[in-house]
């Protein structure tokens, strides 16, 4: 029980920080003003998370084990008569020991080549004029100034408009707008629609159709007639700055356009070094698989579909396209895009247990306190342990974390097996 007490003496430090109690400086909290505060129960949550932590890491360790998911940690009651949940917390009170079982799901199933011997080529980057142009007018459409012109609207004004949208002459569900901005030229509607605006003023309205295209997104209109009225309310000339000294001064710390327009290249050349190491890491990798041997239980492949349905049902609706629609223009139901989509997450699956391999194959370890670093950003985005909690356990955060940084410095040794073309 002594050792648990030590992880009681942790808590208390750790909680001790975020608590602000009036006559105490903050981390200074005495532990007894601390219970009073927020109570035994509350140490004794955070001592036994602490204390499953370490045992985890620990077992992690002795073992050599691969973990493949998240683990399961049950208390185990050490009180009669009591539930597992109130056991633990009368032992803490009471010098009782505190047991609990860990369920750790892993892996050891691989069988590598002679990885060390096996390269791959990237082709050499390259950032032209045109680059950093394209990224320059970027800039400055972020930028543009707008006044309102009294004339008829040409390709690159901005309108505001008012309009409605019909097929079959019944209105489209969130087919219509008011006080709606858009810019002639940037292609945002319909094919034909932005076209249809050109020379209207303020003021004007019209009516018209366009057929929208067989593949078009919006289901309700795909490859049919679709009628539109829109009236002008604005029409606004827009402005874009040049790229002088002045506005490279007003962006950062730039002393000129030209070291302005030099940083836009280092940091393009930057992003496409890495988009092309990424790409050759992926090839090496699966030169690896494909002179790997790996079995693997089935779920595995199975949880990787689950993953990568739910990542694309994710993407879908920040487009606004429900899973049912998506599947009816696929012509599949779910079970059909399953098995098609089976032997790529095998291959996913299998690629996980080759870097799990190559880790320790490299014998790859990582110091607890980068560890300690890194989760330490993650929890910055919560208000507090317990609300991080409801996203995952801090034995999945400890493993993910972990296995980051693994990857990271794995990667790190393979990429002298990447060879510039």
């Amino acid at each position: 029980m002594a050792e648990f007490e030590r992880f009681k003496e942790q808590a208390a430090r750790q909680l001790g920080e975020q608590i602000k109690l009036p006559g105490f400086r903050q981390g200074k909290v005495p532990r007894e003003a601390l219970e009073r505060q927020i109570g035994l129960r509350a140490i004794n949550d955070e001592a036994t998370q602490l204390a499953i932590n370490a045992v985890l890491r620990q077992v992690i360790t002795d073992h050599n084990l691969k973990p493949i998911g998240a683990p399961q940690a049950k208390i185990e009651p050490v009180v009669a008569g009591l539930p597992a949940g109130h056991a633990y917390r009368q032992a803490g009170r009471h010098g009782l020991p505190l047991v609990f079982t860990l369920t750790l799901p892993v892996v050891q199933v691989t069988k590598l080549p002679d990885y060390q011997a096996i390269k791959v080529s990237r082709p050499a980057v390259v950032t032209s004029d045109a680059d950093v142009q394209k990224v320059l007018q970027e800039i400055r459409e972020s930028r543009v100034s707008v006044s309102q012109v009294d004339r008829p609207g040409a390709m690159g004004d901005q309108l505001e408009i008012d309009f409605q949208t019909r097929v079959s002459g019944v209105k489209v569900e969130n087919g219509e707008s008011e006080n709606h901005p858009l810019i002639l030229g940037q292609k945002r509607f319909l094919p034909g629609f932005e076209e249809a605006l050109v020379g209207l003023k303020a003021g004007d309205t019209k009516e018209f159709e366009i057929k929208a295209p067989a593949d078009y997104y919006h289901p309700a209109l795909a490859g049919k007639p679709v009628q539109f009225k829109v009236r002008v309310r604005q029409v606004m000339a827009r402005a874009l700055p040049e790229v002088t000294d002045d506005f490279a001064k007003s962006l950062g710390h730039f002393k000129d356009a030209g070291e302005f327009k030099a940083s836009i290249t280092a940091g393009l050349k930057h992003e496409r070094e890495q988009v092309a190491l990424d790409e050759a890491r992926t090839a090496l990798l699966k030169k690896i698989s494909d002179q790997t041997t790996a079995e693997f239980p089935t779920k595995l492949t199975e949880g990787e579909l689950d993953s990568m349905l739910s990542d694309l049902k994710n993407r879908l609706a920040g487009t606004g396209l429900d899973w049912p629609t998506y599947l009816t223009r696929l012509k599949k139901d779910e079970s059909a895009l399953r098995a098609e989509w089976q032997p790529r997450a095998a291959e996913r699956v299998k690629m996980g247990l080759i870097i799990e391999e190559l880790i320790d194959k490299e014998a790859i370890e990582v110091a607890e306190a980068d560890i300690q670093a890194r989760s330490a950003t993650y929890l910055q985005h919560f208000k507090s342990p317990k609300d991080a909690a409801k996203t995952f356990s801090p034995q999945a955060l400890y493993l993910r974390v972990k296995h980051e940084l693994e990857r990271a410095e794995l990667f790190k040794r393979l990429d002298k097996q990447i060879e510039v073309a």
